[in-house]
């Protein structure tokens, strides 16, 4: 899927982080517009910390979820996965 077909897709507020939506970030925002959320610098790459501190921050809010229910949605395959497939 292009980006721009997954972006027409969104109905609700999205949060972009990663090398991917900083690459794209003239295209998120030219399609998405205010539903594109984009974090702090110090939280554009994906780690346990990060993630940490988002459910923390969540959790003082009172919304929680159930572990089992996260499900990280990838757009692309990773770069290993990409090279692998060219061999």
């Amino acid at each position: 899927m292009r980006p721009a077909e997954l972006l027409k897709a969104i109905d609700g507020p999205t949060i972009f982080a990663g090398e991917g939506a900083e690459l794209y970030r003239d295209l998120i925002l030219n399609i998405a517009g205010e539903k594109a959320i984009f974090p702090a610098p110090q939280f554009m790459v994906p780690s346990p910390a990060n993630a940490a501190y988002i459910g923390l921050r969540k959790a003082v809010n009172g919304d929680f979820s159930e572990p089992v229910n996260l499900i990280p949605f990838y757009i692309r395959r990773s770069e290993a996965e990409i090279k692998y497939k060219k061999k």
